[in-house]
């Protein structure tokens, strides 16, 4: 019967001040603690994807959903450079300073998609003006 200290030279390494890693000399296994929770965010309780008024509201959801992911980032870089980094309402270039937010040019309450060809990267306040505007008219 083999002891823990061989077990221990065999299958376990150190790391820094980790002692007892159960890894090969090539790669290491994943830490959970490495992994930062990420938090689902509910739908707010009186949104409804079907009321115009509504509409800004998961623009700004799919926004922060994109953002989140390296899918989303690659989208979001695609709409950037479609746009050459101008806002398609003011002109403006649109940074990470400025911000931006994802509209629909059909909005999906009138039967538009998720599709990069009905997206566009609009300023936030040029966003909230192209909503007002639209639900006053």
């Amino acid at each position: 019967m083999k002891g823990k200290r061989w077990i221990k030279r065999r299958y376990f390494r150190s790391n820094g001040s980790r002692d007892w890693l159960f890894q090969t000399d090539v790669s290491c296994l994943t830490h959970l603690t490495s992994i930062p929770v990420v938090r689902h965010v509910k739908v707010r309780a009186d949104a409804n994807p079907y009321d115009p008024k509504d509409e800004g509201y998961f623009d700004e959801r799919l926004t922060r959903r994109m953002r989140s992911t390296l899918q989303g980032r690659r989208k979001l870089y695609w709409l950037w450079n479609k746009q050459q980094g101008n806002c398609p309402v003011c002109a403006a270039k649109i940074t990470k300073a400025t911000g931006w937010h994802v509209h629909h040019v059909v909005w999906r309450v009138y039967g538009g998609s998720d599709r990069l060809s009905n997206l566009q990267m609009l300023h936030p306040t040029c966003h909230a003006q192209l909503h007002a505007c639209a639900t006053e008219g």
